[in-house]
């Protein structure tokens, strides 16, 4: 071919990158093992911070369920299929109507404490 082994190294790196353009790939393989990187997170939230926020939930009977399963107000803890038959649900409900109604206490938790953290980051400027 009369090209050195540099040449040749240049040419199939150019083709191999017109290639993979002319494919939508990208340069480098993804790794799919590998986990996207979040932002860090604050504390969790604890029952007694959750707690707080019960009466965010406009479900009376969620916050019935989450307070009898995770024994907020007093109340001691009980298992799902307790709650469901205290309640007149199926234990299925009861499962999935606490699961709801934690993650909204979680996020309104979450912004609540973003809130105070920008509040406290007005005052102390």
């Amino acid at each position: 071919l009369g090209m050195t082994e540099d040449d040749v190294k240049k040419v199939h790196k150019s083709a191999m990158f017109k290639m993979r353009m002319a494919f939508g790939r990208s340069r480098k393989p993804v790794d799919p093992n590998k986990k996207a990187k979040k932002a860090p997170s604050g504390p969790k939230a604890t029952i007694a911070d959750l707690e707080n926020h019960l009466e965010s939930l406009e479900d009376s009977k969620a916050q019935q369920v989450v307070s009898h399963i995770e024994g907020m107000k007093g109340m001691e803890k009980k298992d799902a299929a307790a709650v469901a038959v205290l309640l007149g649900m199926t234990e299925e409900d009861v499962k999935k109507m606490h699961k709801s109604a934690m993650f909204k206490l979680r996020m309104t938790f979450g912004r609540a404490r973003k809130e105070k953290e920008s509040a406290d980051v007005a005052t102390a400027a």
